[in-house]
C-alpha cells in the first residue's frame, strides 16, 4: 500500500513502523511524537503559522 502511495511510514527512529492514509486521502497536518512512548497525535495548524513553514 505503501508503493501505491494509499499510506505513508512515519519515520521517527522508533523500534516499530508507523502508517498513516496518504495525506491526497486527507488533510495536511504535522505530528507530535513523545520520546518516551512513541504515541503520536496528529496536529492541524492554523494558517499564519503553517505559512512560516
Amino acid at each position: 500500500m505503501e508503493e501505491a502511495g494509499v499510506v505513508r511510514r512515519l519515520v521517527h527512529g522508533a523500534e516499530h513502523a508507523h502508517f498513516e492514509l496518504a495525506e491526497d486521502l486527507t488533510e495536511h497536518h504535522h505530528h507530535l511524537i513523545c520520546e518516551r512512548c512513541g504515541l503520536i497525535c496528529d496536529i492541524t495548524l492554523d494558517p499564519s503559522t503553517e505559512s512560516c513553514f
